[in-house]
């Protein structure tokens, strides 16, 4: 009865000689793998921590930015205000003054209307068989006589049918036409000889005549008084225009620097704004991570 019982125990133990030599390497694993997640728990501490101090970096570099932008940004709008307000006077002056170069160059055109239409009244009022007279009709019939030379060409057949095949060639063609038929032409030659020596003696008389008239005279200081104002005027207006495009230039430039600045602020505050929550939870992680570390259950 006792034998059955022997063998039982001999078989225990039998079991247990056989399981002890394996059980020292199956509890090597579990510290293996204890001690590899500390290692990354502890590299992913201080991983958060270092982006936790570049977080602090950015923050102070941010704080830096805005405190320096907020210093310079009433100086720069200051500045801009004094630019459009310097704008707004140019253009204020240079629409007046334009308004006075357009009334200076009607002025200057009626003045030599008037100088105009003075000379051919005291031309015309001068005696047909005077000096003046004989002079000034001797040169308008030098002038009539070389208009009809010129137009009895430029009329012809020949002519016409010469400048339109000239015309389909090149741009030079026409100008050397002219001075084949029209310029070196015998009869206008004559023709302009003659009206040069009628306007030799006409012209002179002329001047004399004009400057002897008080009415004349008159005109002639009016038309070079206006002649000057306009010349003013448009000198003034010319200059005005140089600096407007300046002053165009130098407010869109100080636009541009407030626009620039703004935008920079407002993405720098915004940016500043999502900091305290970033770092907040960093330092949530940060802690699960050390409390992690320091458990020693793992």
């Amino acid at each position: 009865m006792h034998r059955p019982i022997h063998s039982l125990v001999v078989a225990l133990c039998a079991v247990v000689a056989m399981s002890c030599p394996s059980a020292p390497v199956a509890s090597a694993k579990p510290k293996q793998e204890s001690k590899k997640e500390k290692q990354r728990e502890q590299q992913e501490l201080h991983k958060d921590q270092t982006r936790l101090d570049a977080l602090e970096r950015e923050e102070k570099a941010l704080r830096a930015q805005v405190a320096k932008l907020e210093k310079q940004l009433p100086g720069a709008r200051n500045q801009l205000g004094k630019f459009e307000s310097e704008a707004r006077s140019i253009d204020k002056e240079l629409a007046a003054t334009r308004r006075e170069a357009e009334q200076a160059r009607d002025a200057a055109r009626d003045a030599k209307r008037f100088l105009a239409d003075a000379a051919k009244r005291i031309e015309e009022s001068q005696p047909s068989d005077s000096a003046f007279g004989q002079a000034r009709s001797a040169y308008l019939d030098a002038r009539a006589g070389q208009t009809a030379a010129i137009e009895e060409i430029e009329n012809s057949a020949e002519y016409q049918a010469a400048r339109k095949t000239a015309s389909q060639s090149s741009a030079t063609v026409l100008p050397q036409l002219r001075t084949k038929w029209i310029d070196e032409n015998p009869a206008v030659a004559a023709a302009r000889k003659k009206l040069a020596a009628a306007k030799a003696v006409y012209e002179p008389l002329l001047d004399e005549l004009l400057r002897k008239d008080p009415s004349w005279q008159r005109a002639s200081r009016e038309d070079e008084r206006a002649r000057d104002r306009q010349t003013d005027a448009e000198k003034r207006l010319n200059a005005l225009a140089a600096r407007n495009v300046k002053s165009d230039r130098a407010l869109a430039a100080a636009r541009a620097d407030v626009k620039q600045m703004e935008s920079t602020l407002a993405k720098a505050r915004h940016e500043l704004k999502g900091i305290p929550g970033k770092k907040e939870a960093l330092r949530r992680e940060i802690e699960r991570d050390r409390r992690d570390v320091r458990d020693p259950r793992r």
